[in-house]
């Protein structure tokens, strides 16, 4: 999740991010910004997806042994 607001504050950015943001931007906001949020969080997504494919490879392996 991404968060684009007008009306931020230090406080609501660290609980957005506390909640799960992966990103925090205000507006006006440049699109390159936005941009490198955008590929960031998908970076995130495969790298998470990665984790767990390679979590399951590993419990795979554990059970084998």
């Amino acid at each position: 999740m991404i968060v684009l607001t007008g009306h931020g504050t230090i406080d609501t950015a660290i609980e957005a991010i506390r909640l799960g943001a992966l990103d925090y931007l205000e507006k006006p906001c440049l699109l390159d910004k936005v941009d490198i949020a955008i590929r960031k969080a998908q970076d995130h997504v495969r790298l998470v997806e990665r984790k767990r494919v390679l979590d399951g490879l590993a419990y795979v392996a554990d059970a084998q042994d």
